[in-house]
C-alpha cells in the first residue's frame, strides 16, 4: 500500500497541520525543507551527534491524530551499483505525547539502508494516538555533503495517519469511504 501514492496522499498529513522544531540547519539546507513537499530540497542539520548530543525533531500537531507510519526521504549518493546513504538513521527513538503529558517512549527502528531504498518506511508496531512526537536519531550513517560527521541529512518527511476504510460493493458504488 506504501508504495502506491493515492494511498499515501490520501492519509498523508499535510504541513499545514503540524508544527516542528529541532536543530535550525545549515544555510541553505534550514529544517523546513524536510516538510516543503519537494524531494530535490534537503534539511541538513547544524549539529553533528555526539556522545552527548543526539538530534531530535519535535513535531506538534494542530489536534489529535492516530498514526500508522512515517516515510523518510534520505540523501545518498549513487555511483553505479553503490549507494551510499548520507545521514541517514539507522536507530531512531519515537516518543509521543498527548496534551501536557511527559514524552514516553513508544517504539525503537534499528536497521540499514540497502541500495534500492529511495524511501524509507517506519511502519509503528500498532497504532500512535498522539499531538506530539519525537523523533531522536541516536544512530546516523555519516554525511560528507557537509564535513565528515553525523548529522541527519532529509529529503521528505511524511506522517501518515490511520483511518479505518471500508469500500462499498455493486452498482454505482465505487468511492471509498472513511
Amino acid at each position: 500500500n506504501y508504495s502506491n501514492d493515492d494511498y499515501v496522499n490520501l492519509r498523508r498529513i499535510p504541513s499545514s497541520k503540524f508544527n516542528y522544531s529541532g536543530p535550525k540547519g545549515m544555510i541553505d539546507y534550514p529544517l523546513s525543507n524536510a516538510f516543503d513537499d519537494n524531494s530535490d530540497t534537503l534539511y541538513l542539520s547544524s549539529i553533528a551527534n555526539s556522545a552527548s548530543f543526539n538530534n531530535t525533531i519535535y513535531i506538534n500537531f494542530t489536534e489529535k491524530v492516530k498514526l500508522e507510519a512515517f516515510i523518510y526521504e534520505p540523501g545518498y549518493i549513487t555511483e553505479g551499483s553503490n549507494r551510499n546513504f548520507q545521514g541517514c538513521p539507522t536507530k531512531l527513538c519515537i516518543y509521543t505525547s498527548i496534551g501536557d503529558d511527559q514524552f514516553s517512549l513508544f517504539t525503537i527502528f534499528e536497521g540499514t539502508p540497502t541500495f534500492s531504498m529511495t524511501k524509507i518506511l517506519f511502519l509503528f508496531p500498532e497504532i500512535i494516538e498522539c499531538d506530539k512526537l519525537k523523533i531522536e536519531f541516536v544512530d546516523l550513517t555519516v554525511q560528507t555533503f557537509n564535513g565528515d560527521s553525523k548529522k541527519p541529512i532529509i529529503c521528505g518527511l511524511h506522517f501518515i495517519q490511520y483511518f479505518k476504510t471500508a469500500f462499498l460493493t455493486g452498482a454505482n458504488s465505487s468511492s471509498l469511504f472513511t
